[in-house]
C-alpha cells in the first residue's frame, strides 16, 4: 500500500510539509509506505532529512519513505527517464506496479485527518477499483489529482494500461506543454482517460457535486471546518484512528 507524492523545485515550503506528513502517515496509515517522486531540481538534503527522521515513540527511524528519481525509473533491468511527464502525474507511477496493491495519490500541502481516513476505510472494505474524494465547492472536477486512489490488486490489467497512458510520450507531452507543468493539466488527463473507468467502478465521496459527477455522502461529519484537501484549515488536528 503506497501513498504517493510529487516533489520538484527548490521551494522549502513543500519539502517541510513532507517531513510533517512522514510522521502523520506513520501514525495514521501504519500499514502504508510513502513514495516521493522527484526530479533533480530538489535539494537532495531533504532525502536524508526524511529518511533519517527519528521516531521517539518507537525509538527507531521513520522507515516508510522511498524517494524515486523520475529520470531513473526502473524498467526491468534498465532505467528510463520519465521527466517529460507533468510533474503532478509522477505520483501516479505506482499504477501497474506488481509490488503495490493499493495506491493513494495525495498533495504535499494537504493534512491527513479523520474524515479522509474514514473514506479510505470504506473503499478498502469495498470491492471497487477506484477511490475518489471531493469535499469542497471548488473541487469541481471529475477527479482531483491528489484526491483519488486505485486498487491494483483488483484490476492489474487496467492499472497497467493506465500506466502506459500516462507514460506515453505523445500523450504526456500534450498534457505538459513546453514542459512547464501548467496547473490543472494533470486533472485534465485524469478526466479524459481515467474518469470513464472510475465512474463505473469506484467508491466516491462527495460533499457538493454528487448530482454532477456522481458519488455518495462522506461517511463521517465534517469537524471544525476541516475538509479534505484543505491547506492549513485544520489547526487542531484531532486524534485519528488507523487505516
Amino acid at each position: 500500500r503506497v501513498i504517493s507524492f510529487s516533489l520538484y523545485g527548490k521551494n522549502s515550503f513543500y519539502s517541510n510539509l513532507l517531513k510533517k506528513l512522514v510522521k502523520q502517515i506513520k501514525e495514521k496509515y501504519p500499514t502504508w509506505l510513502m513514495r516521493v517522486y522527484h526530479d533533480e531540481s530538489i535539494d537532495n538534503r531533504i532525502k536524508c532529512e526524511m529518511e533519517c527522521l527519528w521516531n521517539e515513540k518507537e525509538n527507531n527511524f521513520y522507515d516508510i519513505v522511498d524517494f524515486c528519481n523520475v529520470k531513473q525509473i526502473a524498467d526491468g533491468l534498465d532505467h528510463i527517464d520519465l521527466s517529460f511527464m507533468h510533474a503532478m502525474s509522477w505520483r501516479w507511477l505506482p499504477l501497474g506496479d506488481h509490488f503495490v496493491d493499493f495506491l493513494s495519490s495525495r498533495d504535499t500541502d494537504s493534512e491527513i485527518f479523520q474524515r479522509e481516513i474514514d473514506s479510505v476505510n470504506v473503499w478498502l472494505n469495498s470491492n471497487t477499483v477506484f477511490h475518489v474524494m471531493r469535499d469542497h465547492k471548488s473541487h469541481y472536477t471529475k477527479i482531483l489529482g491528489g484526491g483519488w486512489g486505485y486498487a491494483n490488486e483488483r484490476n492489474r490489467d487496467l492499472g497497467e494500461y493506465l500506466l502506459k497512458v500516462i507514460t506515453n510520450k505523445r500523450i504526456a507531452s500534450y498534457y505538459n506543454p513546453d514542459g512547464a507543468n501548467p496547473k490543472g493539466f494533470d486533472q485534465f488527463l485524469l478526466a479524459n482517460f481515467f474518469y470513464k473507468y472510475s465512474k463505473k467502478n469506484s467508491t466516491t465521496h462527495d460533499s457538493y457535486l454528487c448530482q454532477v459527477f456522481g458519488g455518495d455522502p462522506w461517511p463521517t461529519k465534517r469537524e471544525k471546518g476541516c475538509f479534505f484537501g484543505c491547506v492549513g484549515c485544520c489547526k487542531n488536528n484531532e486524534t485519528i484512528s488507523n487505516v
